[in-house]
């Protein structure tokens, strides 16, 4: 499912600029994008790098999380059963929110980040960042 996410990500004319610049090794990539994945959905606790540090430098706006959601539901309904992609559509939209809310926080009230997750935490916990 990561490499089928990245595939349309990578051809993407919002997206696919800003991870072509910034993603030299794409198997590294999706091996850590797994980790990343299996911590927040399974607490795995495979990941423990900063998500927020590895996005600030990428020039996000607003509306880079609203394609990212788009692209990556797209894959969950081809990929997973409904109740996985719910669960995973609703993770991915908190993480989009608090990314959005601290990346964007001129253009993203407060109330609409829908509800902060702790994967941009500065602590290595499992689940954490």
């Amino acid at each position: 499912m990561v490499e089928s996410f990245y595939a349309q990500v990578r051809l993407d004319p919002d997206l696919g600029p800003i991870f072509a610049a910034h993603v030299a090794d794409w198997p590294a990539h999706y091996a850590v994008m797994v980790d990343f994945w299996a911590s927040v959905a399974l607490l795995a606790g495979r990941y423990h790098r900063n998500a927020l540090r590895a996005h600030k430098p990428l020039g996000l706006r607003s509306e880079h999380f609203d394609r990212w959601l788009q692209l990556f539901d797209a894959t969950l309904q081809q990929h997973v059963t409904p109740q996985a992609r719910s669960h995973l559509l609703d993770i991915a939209r908190r993480i989009a929110g608090t990314l959005r809310q601290r990346l964007c926080p001129a253009v993203t009230p407060a109330h609409q980040n829908g509800g902060l997750h702790a994967i941009t935490n500065d602590t290595h916990a499992a689940g954490s960042a």
